[in-house]
C-alpha cells in the first residue's frame, strides 16, 4: 500500500473522532463499495478523510476550578405550603 506509519495513524485518530451523519454516511459509502482488494479499500477509506477534511480528536483544555467568588445570586424564591387547601 505505501501508506507511512504517521499517516495511518492520523486516519485512524480521524475515523474514531466525532463526526456529522454527513461526513459518516460519505465515509461509509466508500467502506461498503464493493472493492476485492482489501488494501486498496484501505487506501480509498484513508483517501477519503482526507477528502473530507476530517481531523483527529484534540479535547478542550479544562477549564479552571470554580471558586466561591465564581458564585453569584441570580434569583430568589420562596414556596409556602398550603396545608389542607
Amino acid at each position: 500500500m505505501g501508506v507511512d506509519i504517521k499517516r495511518l495513524t492520523r486516519w485512524i485518530e480521524a475515523a474514531e473522532a466525532p463526526m456529522s451523519r454527513r461526513e459518516e454516511n460519505q465515509l461509509r459509502r466508500v467502506f461498503d463499495a464493493e472493492e476485492e482488494d482489501e488494501e486498496r479499500k484501505s487506501l480509498l477509506v484513508g483517501e477519503e478523510i482526507e477528502a473530507l477534511g476530517l481531523q483527529p480528536y484534540e479535547p478542550l483544555p479544562p477549564l479552571p476550578p470554580i471558586t466561591i467568588d465564581d458564585v453569584h445570586l441570580i434569583c430568589w424564591m420562596a414556596i409556602e405550603s398550603h396545608e389542607g387547601h
